[in-house]
């Protein structure tokens, strides 16, 4: 616009200065120069309206666009501002998936499945049932044999000593094959159990921020642990004592 305004000037000063190069003396066409000069400036002058108005205009024009521009830009900071803290939301949460997901493969790694644990446990909850059964069959079978001896005792006293040293030594001879038994199944379930217990509290540590730290000297401590449970003698009832292998 500066350039139309100084082009505008600069033909102004060209119509005054030819003005006053043309001047001669009065003639009888003075008047028709007066007229024509008057009119060539009242065209430039209109000429320089024209452009200061279309010069306007477009200035105008371009206020506007500049405008919708700024508010174009604002707006799009914004959305790239959001955008960054959505990237920052979803970062952190893939974090925590791969987290949780380290966690559970050192679970794994340090826990058999638990089907296998609860068949276990059931197969020997099975044979305990059994060794249980076959314990209340060898006492029933030891009263039939107290009572056969007091009949023995009753009828024939010569043959007391035999009978009772043939009996006796089958009932020990049974009596220690099942009390082997229930003893090496019921140290194996306490062995099982310790275990189970160690296992439940490295669980609970690997819940904590620092698990997955710690996750490999827990494993070398269970191992440890399941060694030692299985080669530490295990305390005996006071009821009953163990029998002699």
């Amino acid at each position: 616009m500066d350039t139309l305004v100084e082009d505008d000037i600069c033909i102004l000063n060209h119509e005054k200065a030819h003005r006053r190069d043309t001047v001669t003396p009065v003639s009888i066409y003075s008047g028709d120069e007066s007229v024509a000069s008057h009119f060539a400036l009242v065209t430039a002058y209109e000429d320089i309206k024209k452009r200061l108005k279309d010069s306007e205009k477009e200035n105008s024009f371009l206020k506007k666009r500049v405008r919708f521009l700024e508010e174009k830009n604002k707006d799009n900071s914004e959305s790239l501002k959001v955008l960054n803290e959505q990237l920052q939301s979803k970062e952190v949460e893939l974090l925590q998936l791969r987290t949780e997901v380290e966690t559970q493969q050192v679970i794994r790694n340090l826990n058999p499945p638990s089907s296998n644990w609860e068949v276990e446990k059931l197969s020997c909850d099975l044979k305990i049932h059994g060794l249980e059964q076959e314990l209340e069959l060898m006492r029933e079978e030891c009263n039939n044999l107290k009572t056969e001896l007091q009949k023995a005792k009753q009828t024939d006293p010569s043959q007391e000593d035999n009978l009772q040293s043939r009996d006796l030594q089958r009932l020990s001879i049974s009596s220690d094959n099942m009390q082997n038994a229930y003893w090496e199944l019921k140290r194996e379930m306490s062995n099982l159990h310790l275990v189970t217990q160690v296992q439940a509290e490295l669980l609970r540590k690997l819940k904590t921020p620092t698990a997955i730290k710690k996750g490999k000297n827990g494993s070398q401590q269970c191992a440890i642990t399941q060694r030692s449970l299985i080669r530490t003698p295990q305390c005996w009832p006071p009821t009953l004592e163990r029998p002699a292998s």
